[in-house]
């Protein structure tokens, strides 16, 4: 099922209608989390997610053919010594999962294509001539985050940042995306906790951490993500709204939120993990500005290129 989707966005071949009724057939779905490895799943699942060009088709047919419960799925009180004895929390809409997936690949393609320009009123977007489709965030004017994480977000490197190899920057960009798309489809469960072995896990880690059989390090990641982002909204939204008197208050400012960056950490064998912190906040905030996005971007040139 899961190669299916894969190959099918990889390679841009359409899943035939007998395929289809299969994937929906209950009780092949229920063999997917029982007969598969939660290491082949994790495995397909990955190779999605790095896929640049195949990822949002990857992403649109695990909606289709609603597989986020199966794939993702949430966990369950056990009876086990050291399974899951309770879970705290509920989790949000479904849907939200890939409304972010959605926002956060236009995201990256405006962050890796796109310049800002800064206007009184909040910020502009203006994409380059072969995508087309000026002035997209017109909409989102006036939210609270959007004009100050995005200046931090795409600000270059400063001159004297360590150089690493092409090939090592390719590698540790193309995990920032998909740990950021990952987070995206995990979104739902952020307000849910689970006692696991007498350990409190939030949700979205867990599922990485169990339900996807995921490496240390990634869940590492996916956990940083997920759960610095009320953090850095608050931080964001304190120093934001208001004006440093002085020097010495505007060098506490920078300082706290400093800590913060500290706080949320960097993986320098993988990636940075705090600027995806803040585009992933820059995201969840654009959620409510969905429909929006999708009636202001979708042009023909822009379909093709997504």
């Amino acid at each position: 099922m899961l190669r299916g989707i894969r190959f099918a966005s990889r390679f841009h071949f359409k899943l035939t209608e007998d395929v289809k009724q299969a994937i929906f057939d209950p009780r092949i779905r229920g063999l997917l989390g029982k007969k598969v490895s939660k290491e082949r799943i994790r495995d397909e699942i990955d190779k999605m997610l790095i896929d640049d060009a195949g990822r949002s088709t990857a992403i649109q047919l695990l909606h289709e053919l609603q597989l986020h419960e199966v794939v993702f799925a949430p966990p369950e009180i056990s009876v086990l010594v050291n399974g899951v004895s309770a879970i705290d929390g509920e989790g949000g809409d479904i849907e939200d999962a890939f409304r972010l997936a959605w926002i956060m690949e236009w995201l990256i393609r405006i962050n890796g294509k796109g310049a800002t320009k800064q206007e009184d009123n909040g910020i502009v977007f203006h994409l380059e001539k072969d995508l087309g489709q000026e002035q997209l965030l017109k909409q989102t004017q006036g939210l609270a985050m959007t004009s100050h994480l995005h200046t931090i977000i795409t600000k270059p490197p400063h001159n004297d940042e360590a150089v690493t190899s092409t090939q090592e920057m390719n590698k540790s960009e193309q995990q920032a995306r998909k740990s950021l798309m990952l987070s995206a489809l995990l979104y739902p469960y952020h307000n849910m906790t689970a006692t696991h072995g007498g350990k409190i896990w939030r949700v979205p880690s867990w599922i990485h951490k169990f339900g996807l059989k995921g490496q240390n390090k990634q869940v590492d990641i996916t956990t940083k993500i997920t759960a610095g982002l009320d953090d850095v909204k608050d931080a964001v939204n304190a120093l934001s709204s208001s004006v440093p008197a002085d020097e010495e208050l505007a060098r506490s400012e920078k300082a706290t939120m400093g800590i913060l960056i500290c706080d949320i950490g960097s993986n320098k064998a993988v990636c940075k993990i705090w600027p995806s912190v803040f585009l992933f906040g820059l995201g969840v905030e654009l959620l409510p500005k969905y429909t929006f996005l999708r009636r202001g971007i979708l042009g023909k040139q822009l379909k093709q290129c997504l």
